[in-house]
């Protein structure tokens, strides 16, 4: 599917249940195999998160024939974790965007749909003339670190966590 057909948007209150209903739907998939995310249903991606997305106006959605099918967070906020980190540029964050709790749903698969939301994160983050893209996953999230390093972030080194998974890779893209 050529991301043509992938609209994405700032998500706004309405559309709160449906983006819960997108992290559930995650959820339940990763349960089914392998939960390469460690993402778990009412823990982490939760409603709470989703409102503060929407209310802070930085939760954006990916649509499909106007079918929600996936989600993002562009901040220029960071995780305590980040600032020991050897980045690639100076931790100036109002001109750095982190990525946070990128998500597909699970019949969008292989549609093009986290590829669409990383360039539509590095589009906006250079309209805001910002130096580097940041981002995490869970250390040995494969599948997550194979498409980033494939859209060309740099894994930048693995850091250890005071809360959740135990361990972060940290990736970073200059623009």
């Amino acid at each position: 599917m050529s991301n043509d057909k992938i609209k994405i948007r700032k998500a706004n209150l309405s559309e709160l249940n449906a983006v819960v209903d997108l992290y559930n739907d995650i959820c339940d998939s990763l349960e089914e195999g392998i939960n390469y995310a460690d993402w778990h249903k009412d823990i982490y991606p939760t409603i709470d998160d989703a409102r503060l997305g929407i209310e802070d106006g930085v939760l954006y959605i990916a649509l499909i024939d106007d079918q929600l099918v996936g989600s993002v967070k562009l901040r220029h906020e960071h995780d305590d974790a980040y600032l020991s980190a050897p980045w690639l540029t100076e931790n100036d964050y109002s001109k750095i965007t982190v990525i946070y709790t990128l998500a597909v749903h699970p019949n969008a698969k292989g549609q093009g749909v986290a590829r669409a939301l990383l360039d539509f994160a590095e589009t906006t983050a250079r309209a805001e003339n910002n130096v580097s893209i940041r981002l995490d996953t869970v250390y040995g999230n494969t599948p997550a670190e194979k498409l980033y390093l494939s859209c060309g972030y740099k894994l930048i080194g693995t850091v250890h966590s005071e809360i959740g998974p135990d361990k972060f890779d940290l990736f970073e893209k200059l623009l």
